[in-house]
């Protein structure tokens, strides 16, 4: 794979919740928690440094050894037990009650996320990510890629600093440097990329 690099620091966090069980078709037996996992391995050999974890009821943070493979640590990340939930929100709180800075937040999931409406709890993976920017780094950039293409966004559309990309190839994983190179340029350099120009 020739993908390129990703300075400075990255978290890269995988939902594994139920949902995720579902296969990408009919006609496949690939789950996109499958998918979810591989990309996320993937992601993880294009960072200078990174941060990885999988979330669902709970969330984990999953030290890989970079030296292994990439299947290797996709077995590793699917391995992590986190329940059946979708507690997304729960993978950005972690970064910000650490206080741990990144330069950017990569996301694989569904996004059927949801909020839980127990002991009065008022957050959302939004609402995490907007305490975050407030408490640690203004400047994160957030990439949610949807994997089934249910039409959940999970953030506004008015958000410049988060992209919501959908898809199963490690191709669109070079969209992260277009995006943090030109922001809203990036679209118009994709649309007129093509496979004979690279």
């Amino acid at each position: 794979m020739n993908l390129p690099r990703l300075p400075g620091v990255s978290f890269i966090t995988m939902d594994n919740s139920a949902s995720m069980d579902d296969t990408l078709s009919e006609k496949s037996s690939v789950t996109c928690k499958d998918v979810a996992n591989l990309l996320g391995s993937i992601a993880h050999t294009m960072c200078d440094q990174a941060v990885t974890s999988v979330f669902g009821t709970y969330h984990a943070v999953v030290n890989i050894n970079p030296c292994d493979s990439i299947i290797t640590n996709m077995r590793r990340f699917a391995n992590t037990r986190v329940e059946h939930a979708t507690h997304a929100f729960k993978a950005v709180r972690h970064l910000r009650r650490t206080n741990t800075r990144v330069d950017r937040i990569i996301l694989f999931s569904d996004m059927q996320c949801y909020i839980p409406l127990h002991r009065g709890c008022q957050t959302s993976l939004a609402v995490e990510l907007e305490r975050y920017r407030h408490q640690v780094n203004p400047r994160v950039v957030l990439y949610a890629v949807d994997l089934a293409g249910y039409g959940t966004a999970q953030f506004p559309e008015s958000d410049q600093k988060v992209a919501t990309l959908a898809g199963w190839s490690e191709k669109l994983l070079n969209f992260i440097p277009l995006f943090e190179e030109d922001g809203a340029q990036a679209v118009a350099r994709i649309r007129s990329w093509s496979p004979d120009s690279h």
